[in-house]
């Protein structure tokens, strides 16, 4: 009977390992799943385009309609007006009443021009209640990443003074947020028109949201990833090139801007983020309206263009075959227009060198020097002075002043008179133009290769028929997902995630570490289980010794062990919510850190207890089955003479324990690898390397404990009179 309730005792210790760690992850998953519903409410679809704005007016994607909501969000710091507090980090949503439709029941009307909403984490962490005075400081979006050199600094960033009008409880959309990521949410909501006209956007918004069931506030009833994929559609066949932040124009320079020379009509497709990326270029080189070929164009400022001891300071250059420039011009050639060669003293056949930014090296400012031989020196006038060819670079485009210019930079070489002169008058007219070939090799960058493509109109041609035919022909040649517009089935992702990623990751975690704790229950189950079976060998030998098969006397104490298994499913399973509840507390209080104070409730699924306690009983079965797998196939004699006190079991054969020897050297020096291995492994791969140490270093220490305690001993029988 004691070996009986050990049996018992060590089951249920495994099987309430396995259901506390079940049963946290159950709790996790259903604290997540309510997450990320309260963040989305009934948005089922949404496009993030963070950098990416489109436009939310007209027959735009982003207008206004039943179902849909178009947001401007932007990455912001709020701060008391006293300076008491700040909270960095925060979400500032630009909303309008179509958001409040989909997120908050209640629709509380919007804020003021000069109000702010803060929601309840945003609240507490400022100690801000209604009235309170804040500055919301805000990163200002521009045309370019951060990264790109001709990014301006001086304007990143813009400050509004409101005061708090209300506190947005979270199941009014105060959590919202499309972020996978389970921590804080830190939200403050201004007007959408306000947001959009401080930050420069006029109409245009880069979050769009699509809801199943327009102002449920979370109970959405159709299906989630149907109505995702509905959306997704829409947008991918309604999105207008004007959506995608791209925009074909007429091209005329004007007689008085051109030296009174006329210069080519031309259609041109721009693009607001300056570099045309590689989707789009290849669509735009590849239309050829009417037969006529496209024009790459790329334009660049360039820090230096010198020759010999003579130099000139921050000049456009172009990289193009415009009208012009002579067909066989080589890649080591440039041709430079009349002005800068006075200014620098060259003639065809002059040496030039050119000094600029890598494109995407604002963080470093990686500087190069490319080397050229003046092909041709140009008039300026007509097609050689076509400031167009200048795309809007943000800071550059619209200053009136060389001393206004914000080129993302420091200009370290002086700008001299006739340099201010040039701009007031030409302004980013191209001083020099170089092969299409060298400006793709020197300035292609991560954002793309070229500035713009142009289609020169033949005369007689409509411009703006032609202009038209371009249009409608890239639109059907670009797909918006190729340049980042497109919806993403949110709700299904964030439930995905619920169920498969964070809880499924604490599950292993809970178990790994419960492993040894399983592991020992799991061999004292086995020991007490076989001395069981050793104080009963007699009633082992007389079942063989009755004609019992070997196989059927194993299933015999199997099926006995089996019963001891499920007997300890009760008491496993009652230890087991205990254990799953003192984790949970853990996590809620004392470890709260390690999910990101997230407070999960106790929530024990009949799924997570059953599973969990019916993995109990198979581990704790599959370690009776192997106890007895020797059982029964000693001879009925040497088993009844054992059961009446006589010969000691049989010792393990020499052969085997020779054998077992070198694995238990490999295992213990495998297990010093991964213990190496793990200090200089990244953190992620640590944990897994250090379990498998453990459980390698456990399996030889074990190995060698049955060796040592498996060596022949000797017996002195004692004599029978």
């Amino acid at each position: 009977a004691r070996s009986h309730l050990g049996v018992v005792a060590g089951s249920a210790v495994a099987t309430a390992v396995l259901v506390g760690a079940m049963v946290v992850g159950d709790s996790l998953k259903a604290e997540l799943r309510r997450r990320a519903l309260l963040r989305l409410g009934p948005v089922v679809a949404a496009h993030d385009g963070r950098d990416r704005f489109l436009a939310t007016s007209g027959t735009n994607v982003g207008a206004s309609r039943p179902g849909w909501a178009a947001v401007v969000r932007l990455p912001g710091m709020v701060a008391r007006q006293d300076g008491s507090a700040r909270a960095n980090r925060v979400q500032v949503l630009g909303i309008d009443d179509a958001f409040l439709a989909l997120a908050s029941p209640s629709r509380p009307g919007l804020p003021t021009d000069d109000g702010v909403w803060l929601n309840a984490a945003l609240a507490a962490r400022l100690g801000a209640k209604e009235g309170d005075a804040l500055v919301v400081r805000l990163h200002k979006p521009g045309a370019l990443s951060m990264d790109a050199i001709v990014s301006p600094r001086d304007d990143a960033s813009v400050a509004l003074r409101a005061r708090v009008e209300r506190i947005l409880p979270d199941a009014d959309g105060g959590a919202f947020d499309l972020s996978v990521g389970h921590g804080e949410t830190l939200n403050a909501f201004v007007r959408r028109d306000l947001l959009q006209r401080v930050s420069g956007l006029g109409d245009r918004a880069n979050v769009l949201l699509h809801a199943a069931a327009p102002g449920t506030g979370g109970t959405v009833t159709d299906d989630a990833q149907a109505a995702a994929e509905a959306a997704a559609r829409r947008v991918q066949s309604e999105a207008t090139l004007d959506d995608m932040e791209l925009a074909v124009r007429v091209v005329r320079p004007p007689l008085n801007q051109t030296g009174g020379e006329p210069a080519p009509v031309a259609v041109e497709l721009a693009t607001r983020r300056i570099f045309l990326e590689e989707p789009v270029a290849r669509a735009a080189l590849a239309t050829r309206p009417a037969g006529i070929e496209p024009q790459p164009v790329a334009t660049y400022l360039v820090n230096t263009l010198r020759s010999g001891d003579r130099m000139t300071p921050y000049s456009m250059v172009a990289a193009t075959r415009a009208p012009g420039v002579p067909a066989d011009l080589r890649e080591d050639e440039v041709v430079v227009n009349d002005w800068l060669a006075n200014d620098l003293g060259v003639a065809p056949g002059a040496a030039l060198s050119m000094t600029y930014y890598e494109a995407d090296s604002a963080a470093r400012l990686v500087e190069r020097t490319n080397h050229f031989r003046v092909r041709a020196v140009v008039p300026l006038r007509g097609p050689w002075a076509d400031r167009t060819l200048m795309p809007e670079f943000p800071g550059l485009s619209k200053a009136e002043s060389t001393h206004d210019w914000d080129a993302g930079f420091d200009l370290v070489h002086k700008i001299r008179d006739q340099d201010e002169a040039y701009w007031k008058q030409w302004r980013g007219t191209p001083k020099a133009w170089i092969h299409p070939a060298t400006g793709v090799r020197l300035w292609s960058n991560r954002f793309g290769s070229w500035t713009a493509v142009r289609w020169n109109v033949p005369e007689g041609e409509d411009a703006d028929a032609l202009a038209a035919t371009v249009a409608r022909s890239l639109r059907e040649g670009i797909q918006p997902a190729q340049v980042g517009l497109a919806m993403r089935p949110v709700r299904s992702e964030a439930l995905n995630g619920a169920a498969t990623g964070t809880a499924q990751m604490f599950v292993g975690l809970f178990i790994g570490f419960s492993l040894f704790l399983i592991v020992s229950a799991l061999l004292l189950t086995s020991l007490l289980f076989r001395f069981g079976i050793e104080q009963r060998a007699g009633e082992v030998g007389i079942l063989l010794a009755l004609g019992w098969k070997p196989a059927k006397v194993r299933r015999l104490f199997l099926g006995e062990g089996a019963l001891l298994a499920w007997v300890a499913m009760v008491p496993g399973v009652a230890l087991g919510l205990g254990y799953a509840r003192g984790i949970l507390w853990g996590l809620n209080h004392a470890w709260s850190d390690a999910i990101a104070g997230l407070g999960v409730r106790f929530e024990p699924g009949v799924g997570a207890v059953a599973g969990g306690a019916g993995a109990g009983a198979m581990v704790g079965l599959m370690a009776l089955a192997w106890t007895l797998r020797g059982l029964a196939r000693r001879p009925a004699r040497e088993l009844l003479n054992e059961g009446a006190g006589g010969a000691s079991p049989q010792p393990m054969p020499g052969t085997t324990r020779a054998l077992r020897v070198p694995w238990t050297g490999l295992l213990f020096a495998a297990g010093v690898v991964l213990i190496a291995w793990g200090f200089k492994a990244d953190e992620a791969a640590r944990p897994g390397l250090f379990f498998g140490a453990g459980a390698l270093v456990m399996v030889a220490s074990l190995a060698a404990l049955r060796g040592a305690w498996g060596k022949p001993r000797r017996r002195v029988e004692g004599l029978s009179l």
